[in-house]
């Protein structure tokens, strides 16, 4: 029998489910607020944090990261929980967020007792898991199309989920004083563009305070940020980890966000930074079209030369023109990008896929 929303049963999988998680945090938002709309929710992660202000209906369920558990033990640990779960007739619709990898452990459990998967899957370079995990889900849900390139009936493009209210907007400073980096320290994320841009900016005797934000996410990068310690100039900052809540003063207080990526999805960071009325500056292909109007937010990934022309001119603004264009970045996410209409879909997706 079809049920309504308020009815749903969720399993919920995750990577972690922690409130102050510097990266992952913003989908602790997601879970409550996917909460408030269906019965229950049952919330499997890797890794479970500071659970607190969660909300009454949710079950937090995780595989042992946190208490130093391998591989085997996340295995274990990942049917002995959801089997009961499946058998007693408390997951109505399985939720995967990103992780191609709890499709395939959780495909079995579902093709038996005649559940549906939806996937969460935002990344442009697709993994030989990520191919074969479209097969076994009902959708695949994704911020825009460069986010799953794959051409599917399956696909559904929601835009991103970024809290409007959270990363409120602020009107421009009069001068151009502080650049922003935020994301995951790694070789893929080419932080030494920006180390380069910075070198040819201060020759012209341009010398902006540069914060970058974040950690390294496994210890094998540790060399890397080494290497771009050691190469930075003076004006560079590395903060390491901020906590989730400070991140939102961080984008109200830089004047340029910059994102020297290439995901070929919508790096939430950028889209954070809009919603504040932060000036972009950007070099992730998924936004090409975003962007489109706005010739001084993109430059082409890696190009130096070209980042420290943008950021040079974009300081040659005058406050009213960068609030103005404050303000048309922040609309789009407002327009395209909320978090409120992303739940809303996402819950309607729910309830259809169960009354297949």
């Amino acid at each position: 029998m079809a049920k309504d929303a308020h009815e749903l049963k969720i399993l919920y999988i995750t990577q972690k489910v922690g409130v102050t998680d510097p990266v992952l945090s913003v989908f602790y938002n997601w879970l409550n607020l996917i909460a408030k709309r269906v019965k229950y929710v049952n919330a499997l992660c890797l890794e479970k944090g500071e659970t607190s202000n969660l909300e009454n209906n949710i079950n937090v369920l995780s595989l042992g990261k946190e208490q130093g558990e391998g591989k085997t033990g996340y295995i274990r640990n990942f049917y002995s929980q959801l089997i009961p779960l499946f058998k007693n007739k408390e997951v109505d619709v399985v939720f995967v967020h990103m992780n191609e990898i709890f499709v395939l452990l959780v495909w079995p459990l579902t093709f038996i007792y005649h559940k549906p998967i939806v996937w969460w899957k935002a990344h442009g370079d697709l993994s030989f898991k990520s191919k074969i995990a479209r097969f076994l889900v009902t959708n695949i849900i994704t911020s825009s199309k460069s986010g799953f390139p794959i051409e599917t009936k399956k696909r559904i493009i929601t835009g991103q989920g970024i809290d409007t209210e959270m990363f409120a907007f602020k009107e421009a400073n009069s001068q151009i004083k502080k650049v922003l980096w935020v994301g995951r320290i790694s070789p893929v994320k080419n932080i030494e563009t920006l180390i380069e841009a910075d070198k040819i900016l201060s020759k012209k005797g341009i010398n902006l305070e540069i914060e970058i934000v974040g950690e390294i996410g496994l210890a094998s990068q540790q060399a890397y940020l080494n290497k771009l310690k050691e190469t930075a100039s003076p004006n560079i900052k590395f903060l390491g980890s901020v906590p989730f809540k400070e991140i939102v003063t961080k984008f109200q207080e830089a004047d340029i966000f910059v994102n020297t990526s290439n995901t070929k999805s919508l790096d939430k960071t950028v889209l954070e930074a809009m919603s504040c009325g932060t000036y972009v500056i950007n070099s992730n292909i998924g936004y090409k079209d975003i962007l489109k109007d706005f010739h001084l937010c993109q430059f082409e990934h890696g190009d130096y030369k070209e980042l420290a022309f943008k950021i040079e001119a974009v300081t040659m603004l005058t406050p009213e023109d960068r609030t103005k264009i404050g303000k048309d970045l922040r609309q789009i996410v407002i327009d395209n990008h909320n978090i409120y209409n992303l739940i809303d879909k996402l819950i309607n997706i729910f309830t259809k896929v169960c009354k297949k």
